[in-house]
């Protein structure tokens, strides 16, 4: 805590690191996501962790500022995505708030493009409840067979255990995927493209439409045969890769619309791409 430090005057710097210390300098220029999260011990004591990801694997990793409350998210956070779009001025106190010195170049849709509008589909469920089960019956099968019931896996009695196991791994992962529903937003701003998930530890994603590097639009064989698609919008962050929920490998600073109905993810796409076919300067993009 002694040695942790970060300044925003020119670019962000953040310094942290005892024994082996770490320095790293971000150009806004050079931002391409901005996002604040919080993990389960961030929940609790209220605090959250703002994430400023250029294009490079190191920024992903040291390029967080831990530990704010709530205001100082928010300010940080706006403050950022002012300086990426050049609106926001150096703040001037301890307590971090954006200044606008002009009006931001600003995308105007033709309506609002958010979850409300592009809300996922009920076949979803199906799609994530058929992957659920085949999960949960891996799982409850290796743990229920390196739990010593090997043995005596073809009796009444193992027959049962592996049953509950089954059915606690089955209903908790439903359990979360619901949870995980209620709270996914995401909605075309202006500016940016915002995203809020996950159930306990949260994160909010913003994308500037300048950052955007490719929009894609994926179906599993799942979602073909229910007729869905993933809307898949991403920037050239090379950090934080991870498996999404088909097994694919995706940037965890991506932002992720699934279960759109194939013509609703198209029309998704179309929009997209109409903002990036107008890049511009003038737009500040």
């Amino acid at each position: 805590i002694k040695r942790y430090y970060y300044d925003s005057t020119d670019f962000i710097t953040i310094k942290k690191g005892v024994f082996a210390p770490a320095e790293i300098h971000v150009q806004y220029q050079k931002i391409q996501d901005v996002y604040v999260d919080q993990d389960i011990m961030d929940r609790i004591f209220g605090i959250y962790d703002v994430h400023i990801a250029s294009a490079t694997y190191t920024s992903g990793i040291e390029a967080h500022i831990d530990g704010v409350d709530a205001h100082t998210a928010e300010g940080l956070k706006n403050f950022i995505l002012g300086k990426i779009q050049g609106t926001a001025s150096i703040p001037t106190t301890s307590t971090v708030s954006p200044v606008l010195s002009a009006a931001p170049a600003t995308i105007n849709f033709i309506e609002e493009i958010s979850s409300k509008t592009f809300p996922i589909d009920s076949k979803w469920y199906v799609q994530v409840v058929l992957s659920n089960i085949i999960g949960s019956m891996l799982y409850s099968f290796i743990i229920f067979y390196w739990a010593g019931l090997k043995s005596v896996q073809h009796s009444v009695n193992s027959v049962w255990i592996w049953v509950v196991v089954f059915a606690g791994f089955a209903i908790f992962s439903i359990i979360r995927i619901l949870l995980w529903k209620a709270k996914f937003y995401f909605i075309f701003l202006p500016q940016f493209v915002m995203q809020k998930t996950g159930v306990i530890a949260t994160q909010e994603k913003h994308l500037p439409y300048k950052s955007i590097q490719d929009v894609m639009i994926r179906q599993s064989l799942f979602e073909k045969i229910l007729g869905l698609s993933t809307v898949i919008v991403q920037n050239a962050v090379q950090s934080g890769m991870n498996s999404n929920r088909r097994g694919g490998r995706m940037n965890s600073t991506d932002v992720v619309i699934p279960g759109q109905p194939l013509a609703k993810g198209q029309m998704l796409v179309e929009e997209l791409n109409k903002v990036l076919a107008h890049k511009s300067d003038s737009m500040g993009l």
